[in-house]
């Protein structure tokens, strides 16, 4: 989806303006992380996206991965998370969104999720949030 990644030498597909990058093992405040980022995290939703919808105050969302995301379109980014640093967890564009994250492994907040994108259509005004 991203331009590429720090994980190989291929091009990504280019639909986003950004790259895939490994967590340093430091944190941006100096504490050590442990890569691959494993557990459950807290999202905070940057902007209104129809899947995000209805996923209350505080969704958390489990992840197992060392690389993310760096946009450099930050309307893109809809939701960011903090591990070390921030960064972004859920990406869209158009008709495209991506997430960090497994849903599948979320419990309530990924059953919702997985719900509100089965419904989603983005050939609607509403359906491309903003």
């Amino acid at each position: 989806m991203c331009n590429g990644s720090e994980e190989g030498h291929c091009p990504g597909f280019g639909w986003f303006d950004a790259d895939v990058v490994k967590f340093s093992i430091e944190s941006d405040s100096g504490g050590a992380l442990r890569v691959p980022h494993m557990g459950w995290n807290e999202m905070r939703i940057v902007r209104r996206h129809p899947v995000l919808s209805d996923l209350g105050d505080r969704p958390r969302f489990y992840f197992v991965h060392s690389y993310y995301v760096r946009a450099r379109e930050t309307a893109d980014v809809v939701g960011t998370c903090r591990y070390g640093v921030d960064f972004a967890c859920a990406i869209s564009k158009a008709n495209i969104i991506g997430v960090q994250f497994h849903p599948e492994k979320s419990h309530q907040y990924g059953m919702r999720l997985m719900a509100n994108f089965v419904r989603w259509d983005p050939s609607t005004r509403e359906g491309l949030g903003g």
